[in-house]
């Protein structure tokens, strides 16, 4: 913008000389200037605008579990005895009553006379029956084995974690026009 400062005599002077030749179209002079109207300059910034803040999650992870089997006894073994009693028979058998082998029989015939022979005489036997003992009593022993279940036991693998998870916030830009230099008047020159 121009301006120029001029002694008030001169300018009452020239103020009819620039009235009429401004409005006759020219200038007489060399230097001169027409007031015109300069318009307001705009510059289009780019300003970012938040779609969405930032923000802190908690992340919860859940503790894992998980199950051991092992072997539970219920009923324990247990040992008992008992008596088998002695097993009998019975046997039976020859038992000589009378020996046998030769004798010297007498006899006497009809005529009276006397006669010895030697004579096989069989033995006499009877039959005895006679309880034996076969197998002697004995104790055995018995032994009930031991009763076992599967018993499962939760067992904590990985303990329950927080994690916080920090999320930035995410902007967007928008263009808008600001204002650099407001408008108005200024001189400028004409020829």
């Amino acid at each position: 913008m121009f301006e120029r400062v001029l002694p008030a005599a001169a300018m009452v002077a020239a103020l009819p000389l620039i009235t009429t030749t401004a409005l006759a179209g020219g200038c007489v002079h060399e230097e001169c200037y027409a007031k015109v109207r300069a318009p307001d300059v705009y510059r289009t910034v780019l300003e970012p605008v938040a779609v969405r803040p930032a923000r802190t999650e908690v992340v919860t992870t859940p503790a894992v579990y998980g199950a051991i089997a092992r072997q539970v006894e219920v009923v324990p073994a247990r040992a008992w005895h008992s008596v088998a009693p002695a097993v009998y028979g019975t046997v039976e058998r020859e038992v000589v009553v009378k020996p046998g082998g030769w004798r010297w029989q007498r006899s006497v015939d009809r005529h009276g006379r006397e006669t010895m022979c030697k004579v096989y005489v069989a033995p006499e036997t009877r039959t005895v029956t006679a309880t034996v003992l076969v197998e002697p009593a004995r104790r055995i022993t018995h032994v009930t084995p031991a009763v076992y279940r599967e018993e499962y036991r939760t067992v904590l693998l990985k303990p329950a974690e927080t994690h916080r998870l920090y999320h930035p916030a995410v902007f967007t830009y928008r263009s808008r026009d600001v204002l650099v230099r407001r408008g108005g008047w200024r001189w400028e020159r004409t020829w």
